[in-house]
């Protein structure tokens, strides 16, 4: 017969005395009773056992936590159960005890009594600590990067498995939004994206041939405000314990500025080859005499339609014979001394076999990186020799330095702006998502295999980019619609939605999920399109109800935790047993109950988990019926093949006699604990291997100025600059290590706004111990502990190369604006004594249509000449302030003609435009044959008349007008095709800009002239 509640809950000390767990029976006035296990982990010594009737539990815990566990205990004692409990215990010798504690209530000699379990979980916390430390080094190292941090894999799944969170700094998304979205940077690339997708191809054969190399290219994504960024991607492959790229590292870094300034260098470099172009002199480069670049006006000197007649052939073909010898000896010559400064002259032969007399001066540059000659060729045959003197002193030698100090600075600004990255790793854990978006249609625009699978599994069909998920459907479509496309309709009012859901899919199984619904705007702040994101979060809701379950009411000490207990006798029969044992059989050898029953004892035979562990168990129960205690650890899979990892205790039980009668054991699961274990030694191995072997210089110290902690490039950094090595508890004495007074008042003004609680980033010069300068950009950020900084960590990165190439380019630029303006000066000038000579000439003519072509060619050149006084006198190079530049030339044009303002008046109406120089010469030109027409012919006699002027840009497009109010054109005149050789001007002009003219004249109503053309 069964006996009593009371009887079978009645306490055994004889088994408790037997247990490897520490065991107290206790209530909140004394302790009745401690097995060995407590005795020793308590420390308690014999006398104070004769007394333990007067000892209160309440002595060895910590105070904070009596209050609670006093009211725990009379919950208890009336029956109820509660979940295990952490707390802190002194021993009786003073020691610290961090325990866990499962309590219930049992009987004791008839009395109620609490029963507890102790188990020592001090090494668990200081476990856990390490991982808190580690994480907080690589949230210090992440958060305090010049650089954007991201974990990314191809395979299984593409998708981000981390991002640090200063990329809200550098692009202005959180990391949850990249995260979201593998395609994040996909989606935002600026200019060639088919070469962004090329490297994303390669990237991914890497990982899925696991071919391992290191990679880095650029390119220009926009920000969140817009605004466009170019990033630097320095790509390093993160292997796993079999040697297989598990996913990427990705250090992302802000390069716009050093990218901006190759591509300005790009632009200048553009500009010197268009001034070389357009220059009046010939000029070659060649390679050991094949020719690599030539201007237009060396194809006019050797009449030749097009560059590659002359690209790619021996330079030395294009000489007369007998002076070939002498061409390839100066070459040979040039080539060993590096500049001939002498010019020398030589004969060409053009296309049509004539001789050309010409004067060749050379230098030796570098020219895409190689050694090349430089030559300006002068027909001295058609110019007088203070041309030649000109050109040769002032175009030919300035042109060439120019285009030599162009190309070695490009050179050595490409090579510095490469900089280093170093390695960063961490494993982080994330499950599978279901990604998806549809547009206003209801239309799925997008998704990925996951969403894919997931709607087979559930509806049978097989989704199509472009389709309607309920017009697929057969059953359940109208609850597919009322469910999501009341939420569709809400993500496009603009909400953003978030929500747990619960499927049942294939085969009855259910599925638990977490929605994310977001509106995608387009540039009008529009929303087009819903992005939906499901994560899968089962295993955890599972979790969450195997949780509810287990904290149901504890039974008596075979019943209580998760232990596996029993009994066993030299027959190896079980006598005894709690549920876990029956469960764990029944798991590993897919039985019903306990396998083995004897018939008259009712009692089992023990089989072993696999026939391969039987030698084990054996060897370990021969130790127990010697009469000793023993514990092992076993790991068993069972029939599904999961692994499990147990504790094993076995305890031999003793009759009266002394004699070992049966043996107890105790099985607890630690498979979650070794796991946890082994995570948490290879998380701390990488996160200390990431703090030591980062690129950047990183130290801590306390608010006694020493040194807490640092990684290898700090020592290194001290080491250089002061010339002693630190160490833990080195005082940071900056009167002692450098004496540089400022260098120290900038440090310990720094130091002691961070020790204020304010994060602080500066830049500071200095020179290591070989006297060279060396800049670092330093950021300062306090470490808080209950809102008080107890320390300052420190990273400081070298920015002495970028420093110095920054310096060298805006030295580089600004010698480069000094010799454009001197260029632009010189041609001014050069047309201002064309002027002078034109003016002097007429001095001597005294025909009057003879003096008004001369006035008229004078006009044209002083049009021309405007417009390089106005690139010298300003900063730009490239561009022209048109409307100020048409109206200096309209007052100058009808100045140059005597008209009083009583006659002809000038009305202007001009918007500020600037264009290029190729269009502002052709434009200005226009401008001037127009004026000059309508004060000529326009107004006759004493007539008076306006001249009006209009220019305003519309939608990239120039329009320019130009009428008068004159007597008009004779009707029979036909525009375009006319004697006039100013009309013919403005024709041949506007083909050269592309430009379209309408020409409307009206007798006695004037004249109007009106002309578009792009910027």
């Amino acid at each position: 017969m069964p006996g009593t509640q009371k009887q079978q809950s009645e306490i055994n000390l004889k088994t408790l005395e037997q247990l490897p767990v520490a065991i107290a029976l206790f209530d909140n006035k004394k302790v009745y009773y401690l097995n060995r296990k407590a005795i020793s982990l308590f420390k308690f010594s014999k006398q104070q056992l004769k007394t333990i009737d007067k000892i209160n539990i309440f002595s060895l815990l910590d105070p904070k936590h009596h209050k609670r566990v006093r009211e725990n205990n009379i919950q208890i004692l009336k029956g109820a159960k509660y979940p295990s409990i952490e707390l802190n215990f002194k021993d009786y010798q003073g020691g610290d005890l961090q325990l866990e504690i499962n309590s219930n209530i049992a009987y004791l000699n008839g009395k109620k009594v609490i029963q507890s379990a102790f188990t020592e979980i001090t090494e668990r916390k200081k476990t856990e600590e390490l991982l808190k430390e580690t994480k907080e080094k690589f949230e210090l190292i992440t958060n305090n990067s010049y650089d954007i941090i991201t974990l990314y894999t191809y395979f299984p799944d593409e998708k981000y498995l981390y991002v640090s969170p200063n990329i809200k700094k550098i692009l202005g998304y959180s990391a949850e939004e990249v995260m979201k979205d593998y395609n994040f940077f996909n989606k935002r690339v600026i200019g060639n994206r088919a070469d962004f997708l090329k490297i994303d191809s390669h990237l991914r054969g890497l990982q899925k041939k696991n071919k391992i190399e290191n990679y880095k290219y650029t390119y220009k994504v926009s920000k969140k405000n817009k605004e466009e960024v170019w990033l630097e991607n320095s790509l390093v492959p993160i292997l796993d314990e079999k040697r297989k790229i598990r996913f990427f590292l990705n250090v992302l870094r802000d390069v716009t500025n050093q990218k901006e300034k190759e591509i300005e260098l790009q632009l200048q470099y553009s500009n010197y080859q268009n001034l070389l172009d357009s220059s009046q002199v010939a000029y070659v480069i060649h390679s050991q005499g094949t020719i690599v670049y030539c201007n237009k006006e060396l194809l006019k000197l050797l009449k030749r339609k097009d560059k590659k007649e002359i690209l790619g052939k021996f330079a030395v073909d294009f000489f007369v014979p007998e002076d070939r010898k002498r061409v390839v000896s100066r070459i040979r010559e040039l080539y060993k001394t590096k500049s001939l400064n002498q010019p020398i002259e030589y004969k060409l032969v053009d296309s049509k076999g004539n001789k050309v007399q010409v004067e060749i001066m050379s230098n030796l540059i570098k020219y895409n990186k190689a050694p090349c000659i430089v030559s300006s060729i002068i027909n001295i045959s058609q110019q007088r020799q203070l041309e030649r003197e000109k050109l040769r002193g002032e175009i030919t030698e300035q042109n060439y330095k120019v285009l030599e100090k162009e190309i070695v600075e490009k050179q050595l600004a490409q090579e510095r702006l490469i900089e280093k990255t170093g390695r960063l790793t961490s494993i982080l854990e994330n499950t599978n998502h279901l990604i998806w978006s549809v547009n206003k249609e209801k239309k799925v625009l997008s998704f990925n295999r996951n969403f894919y699978k997931a709607l087979f599994d559930k509806y049978h069909v097989k989704i199509n980019e472009g389709c309607r998920v309920d017009e697929l459907i057969t059953d359940g479509k109208q609850e597919y619609i009322d469910y999501w496309y009341a939420l569709y309709y809400k993500a496009f009012k603009g909400n953003k939605l978030e929500f747990e859901r619960e499927d049942v899919g294939k085969n009855n199984k259910i599925t638990y999920r977490k929605i994310f619904i977001n509106p995608i705007y387009d540039n009008n702040k529009k929303v087009i399109e819903v992005s939906c994101i499901a994560h899968d979060i089962t295993e955890a809701k599972v979790y969450e109800q195997q949780l509810k379950a287990q904290s149901a009411k504890l039974h008596a000490i075979f019943e209580s935790g998760s232990h596996i207990v029993w009994t066993i006798n030299r027959k190896r029969e079980i006598t005894s047993c709690n549920k876990n044992y029956e469960e764990a059989i029944s798991k590993l050898q897919k039985t019903k109950g306990i396998s083995g029953k004897l018939k008259p004892e009712n009692s089992t035979i023990i089989k072993h988990a696999l026939d391969e562990h039987l030698e084990v168990w054996e060897k370990q129960y021969e130790i127990a019926f010697t009469g000793r205690s023993t514990e092992f650890i076993t790991e068993v899979s069972d029939v599904k093949g999961g692994k499990t990892i147990r504790q094993i205790y076995l305890q031999p039980i003793f009759n009266q006699e002394g004699k070992v009668e049966e043996v107890s054991g105790i099985a607890h699961d630690i498979t979650d604990k070794k796991i946890s274990e082994q995570k948490l030694y290879n998380q701390a191995a990488k996160l200390n291997s990431i703090f030591d072997s980062s690129h950047h210089y990183i130290w801590t110290i306390d608010v006694e100025q020493k040194l807490t902690s640092f990684n290898k490039n700090y020592f290194d950094l001290i080491a250089s600059l002061y010339n002693t090595q630190p160490y833990v508890g080195l005082v940071l004495n900056r009167g002692i290590l450098s004496n540089n007074k400022d260098y120290n008042e900038l440090l310990k003004h720094h130091y002691q706004k961070a020790f204020n609680g304010t994060s602080t980033n500066f830049e500071i010069e200095t020179l290591d111990k070989n006297y060279n300068k060396i800049y670092l950009d330093i950021f300062l950020n306090p470490i808080l502990e209950n809102n008080k900084t107890i320390e300052v960590s420190g990273i400081a990165h070298d920015v002495t190369d970028k420093r110095i190439a920054q310096q060298r380019m805006e030295q580089s630029l600004k010698e480069k604006e000094v010799l454009l303006k001197e260029v632009h000066h010189r041609v001014k000038n050069n047309m201002q004594v064309i002027s002078s000579i034109l003016n002097l000439q007429s001095s001597y003519v005294s025909d009057e249509y003879t003096l008004a072509l001369l006035k008229e060619s004078q006009n044209r050149i002083k049009t021309m000449a405007y417009i390089h006084e106005s690139l010298y006198q300003n900063k730009s190079f490239t561009s022209v302030n048109f409307s100020d530049y048409i109206s200096t030339l309209s007052s100058n044009v009808i100045q140059s003609y005597a008209v009083s303002e009583g006659k002809v008046k000038l009305i202007l109406n001009l918007e500020k435009i600037n264009l290029s120089l190729d269009n502002s010469i052709p434009s200005g030109l226009i401008v001037n044959e127009l004026i000059t027409n309508a004060i000529k012919h326009a107004f006759p006699g004493q007539r008076k008349g306006l001249v009006t002027i209009n220019l305003k840009s519309e939608n990239n497009t120039v329009y320019l007008e130009v009428k008068d109010n004159g007597v008009g054109f004779d009707p029979s005149i036909d525009f375009r095709n006319t004697n006039s050789l100013g009309l013919q001007l403005v024709n041949t002009l506007a083909d050269q800009i592309s430009a379209e003219v309408n020409f409307k004249s009206e007798p006695d109503q004037g004249t109007t002239v009106r002309i578009a053309f792009k910027m």
